[in-house]
């Protein structure tokens, strides 16, 4: 008996030895997995705030970037009714310095982008045939739709125009894909022009013009900056070389390829008024793309 509970006795302390290790060993596993739980955490923090920090910073400089590109502007617009040029046929690229940053500004007439409440039914379908990429069937109908809206009364018998291009959402079978293709082409604030001066006119618009020729395109393009391009090639029906006193001015600094940095401005000149600016803007905001 005496041999038998010396035994059981040893068996005993062994079986404590090996629960308290086994205890020990649990404790430190459940220490290490929080260990390592916390150090995801706080890997995780880290990472999040350095990307706010980072967002925060590109917000910051791009909105530091859109007030030079504004004062840009200014001095452009001084610069074009001091030279007495407040109506412009071609486009027009000025830079300025600003502790050191140059800023480019591009001011085109307004009439080098399609007036969705004055361009004529067959320019609309073009648009969004060879911009929007619609068949022709679907285009034609679509262009006759927005005819009809823009040509409703209003109840005091004004005609129910297109307030701002993103009224062009409201149009039965524009969706945002189709808008986004077509916004940076169109305007509503072009005045009396329901034609397109190409010389101001991006490349997505000339396509429109020669009714999708891309070789046509090209050959203008070769010589628009010297004023001679080839217009052979597009519908004489949509084009108008008339110049225009209502502009539409990008700025952006000239080593940014970014559209957060860019700034565009529509502005009417009126002359000079005592008292006055000779210009009013009629709309400021930071496209989806950069300056073309």
């Amino acid at each position: 008996m005496g041999q038998e509970a010396s035994v059981h006795g040893v068996y005993s302390m062994v079986m404590y030895a090996f629960h308290r290790s086994t205890q020990r060993g649990m404790a430190l596993i459940m220490v290490l997995w929080v260990t390592a739980a916390l150090a995801i955490v706080v890997t995780s923090i880290g990472y999040m705030v350095k990307g706010e920090l980072r967002q925060v910073a590109a917000v910051r400089t791009g909105a530091a970037d859109r007030a030079m590109g504004r004062a840009a502007m200014a001095l452009a617009l001084q610069e074009l009714d001091a030279s007495n040029r407040r109506r412009l046929e071609r486009p027009e690229r000025h830079t300025y310095l600003f502790e050191g940053t140059a800023v480019d500004v591009l001011a085109l007439p307004l009439n080098g982008l399609l007036d969705i409440n004055r361009a004529p039914v067959a320019l609309l379908a073009a648009l969004f045939q060879h911009a929007g990429g619609l068949a022709p069937d679907a285009a034609q109908n679509l262009a006759a739709a927005l005819i009809e809206i823009r040509s409703a009364r209003t109840p005091q018998g004004a005609t129910a125009q297109f307030d701002a291009i993103e009224d062009l959402l409201q149009l039965p079978g524009v969706d945002y894909e189709l808008y986004a293709r077509l916004a940076p082409l169109i305007t509503v604030n072009a005045g009396g022009s329901s034609q397109v001066n190409p010389y101001a006119a991006p490349p997505a618009l000339l396509r429109v013009l020669a009714e999708g020729n891309q070789a046509a395109v090209a050959a203008f393009e070769a010589g628009r900056d010297s004023g001679t391009a080839d217009q052979s090639g597009f519908n004489p029906a949509f084009l108008t070389s008339s110049g225009s006193n209502r502009l539409r001015l990008y700025a952006q600094p000239a080593e940014s390829a970014q559209a957060i940095s860019t700034v565009a401005c529509d502005v009417t000149f009126f002359g000079r008024r005592s008292g006055a600016l000779p210009w009013e803007s009629q709309q400021c905001d930071a496209p989806t793309t950069p300056m073309w």
